[in-house]
Order: structure tokens, then C-alpha cells, then sequence
């Protein structure tokens, strides 16, 4: 007499638990995303403050994360800086090698220092905005600097370079490997186990 069989395939039971946790389960993965994306934007925040030398801010500030999904319906996590105000910045610092960067409207760049700056290192104002008037003199070390004209040893405002070579730090990638590597899983367990229990409590 031949067996009775009956298989069960991992369709059925992929079925099946899309059943069971199809709304649950994608709840708290939103939620688990939304928490992954705040947490990387405050680390990659504190990584720019850490690696790059803060003047304006306005990189730091740019620094977004957000919760996009695919043209599949994938969610996944976007990770950006950038904007209208610190766009090619953002991207020069981003990449781990080193750029030059030259002026783009004048002859010099004017990098703030002393009065220039806030106590955090942010530029108070530009040289077209200085409360004083600027006078541009030869520093000792051969270059220029534009200093208060309306004093004889007036003090530096800005330091004038033709160029500056700055290396990336990558304050973006690091962040999304450490989110890859130790956030996420973390938080997607957790997800996980709160939605197989609310499952459970549901069907009960």
C-alpha cells in the first residue's frame, strides 16, 4: 500500500508567513529604518564636526538621512550632504584622496581666522562683509592677508590663498559602514523578534 504524501514547499511557508506578517513585520522595519537613518545622520554629523576643519558649518548642516524605496518598493536608507550652499565641498571631502580647490569669481581664496571666526570655528562674515574695512598686506611667511585698515597694527581677518589641497575623510562611508555593520542588524532583529511577538499576541 503506497504512502500518503504531501510536500510543503518554501513557497508555502513563504506564503504563509507573508501572511502572518506582511503588515506587522513591514511596521516595524519602517520603524527600524526611520531609527537606523536618525542615528546616522547624528554620527555622520559628529564625524564632519571631528575630521573636518568647521568654518561655516554649512556641511555639517547639510547632512540629511532619510528613507527612500526603490522602484521595486525596497526601502532602503539615503545617506546625503551636499545642497545649494556646501554641494562641491561636501562631495571633495567625502572622497578619501586629496583635491585641490582654487577660487572660482576672484584671484584669492579667503580662509577666516581670528576675528573671523566664532568661538565653535564658523566664519562670522566674508571680506565684502567685514565690520571694518580690509587692506590686503604680505604676511611673514610670503603671502597675503587682509587685516583692519583702520588700525596700524591691525589685527588678521583673513589669510588669502590662490589654492588649498585638502584630503577626504569620508565622514559619510564610515558612517554607512558602521551602520551596516552595527546599527542596522541590531535594530532589523529587533524589529523582528517585536513583530513574530505581536504576531503571536494577535493570533492568540
Amino acid at each position: 500500500m503506497a504512502d500518503a504524501l504531501r510536500a510543503l514547499s518554501v513557497k508555502d511557508l513563504w506564503e504563509a508567513l507573508d501572511r502572518l506578517y506582511s503588515s506587522t513585520l513591514a511596521k516595524h522595519l519602517r520603524t527600524a529604518l526611520v531609527a537606523t537613518a536618525v542615528a546616522g545622520e547624528g554620527k555622520a554629523k559628529v564625524r564632519a564636526t571631528q575630521r573636518l576643519r568647521m568654518r561655516s558649518g554649512n556641511l555639517r548642516d547639510s547632512i540629511k538621512a532619510s528613507v527612500v524605496q526603490d522602484s521595486a518598493g525596497v526601502p532602503a536608507i539615503l545617506l546625503q550632504a551636499g545642497g545649494e550652499k556646501a554641494g562641491a565641498y561636501a562631495s571633495v571631502q567625502e572622497h578619501p584622496r586629496t583635491h585641490t580647490i582654487t577660487p572660482k569669481r576672484s584671484k584669492y581664496l579667503a580662509i577666516p581666522v581670528g576675528p573671523s571666526l566664532t568661538a565653535t570655528g564658523r566664519a562670522r562674515f566674508g571680506p565684502r562683509d567685514a565690520p571694518v574695512p580690509l587692506r590686503a598686506i604680505p604676511s611673514r611667511r610670503g603671502g597675503l592677508v587682509l587685516v583692519d585698515a583702520t588700525s596700524p597694527n591691525g589685527g588678521v581677518y583673513f589669510v588669502l590663498k590662490r589654492s588649498v589641497r585638502v584630503r577626504g575623510v569620508s565622514y559619510l562611508g564610515d558612517t554607512v559602514k558602521e551602520l551596516r555593520e552595527q546599527v542596522l542588524p541590531k535594530r532589523l532583529a529587533a524589529a523582528l523578534q517585536a513583530a513574530a511577538q505581536e504576531a503571536t499576541n494577535g493570533g492568540q
